[in-house]
């Protein structure tokens, strides 16, 4: 079942988002810091209360097993581009022990159900060059690359 999260979601979304910031935090310690739960649970109490948010969640037999945060992005128009709206997928995340059992395409398409019914033309999940899972799994589901960002360190 696939759901909008809760205030009593909350510890177990901050869990979640600590650990995946790890990653980031592995892969580039000189940008990223290490959240603490408490941050976490801030910030993710912040996204429930907006409107342009959207934190939903994977339950199995009563317990959240995955996430998604889908934020409204617009931008407007300029000499090169048209004006957009698009979902920006800022967050993925499945429980270890309940990955490769569909939730992960669950949440996916549930998000695009919700893009769909927000008038959005394309969901943009934002993915780093180390995440070679994340990668993989959106490719596998009809995902493209769509850009590319590189960085040089000085």
């Amino acid at each position: 079942m696939i759901r909008d999260a809760n205030e009593s979601d909350l510890a177990c979304l901050a869990a979640a988002m600590v650990r995946l910031q790890e990653a980031h935090v592995r892969a580039f310690p000189e940008i990223y810091r290490s959240l603490d739960t408490g941050d976490a649970v801030s910030h993710l109490s912040g996204l429930l209360s907006r409107p342009d948010a959207f934190v939903r969640v994977a339950v199995h037999e009563g317990n959240v097993v995955g996430h998604v945060v889908l934020l409204i992005e617009s931008r407007p128009e300029s000499m090169f581009t048209h004006s957009q709206r698009y979902g920006l997928l800022t967050q993925v995340d499945v429980e270890p022990d309940f990955r490769r059992r569909g939730y992960g395409r669950s949440l996916l398409a549930d998000c695009e159900q919700l893009a769909a019914a927000q008038e959005l033309r394309r969901i943009v999940p934002d993915v780093w060059a180390f995440n070679d899972a994340a990668k993989a799994f959106f490719r596998a589901i009809g995902y493209e690359d769509f850009g590319f960002k590189m960085s040089r360190s000085l």
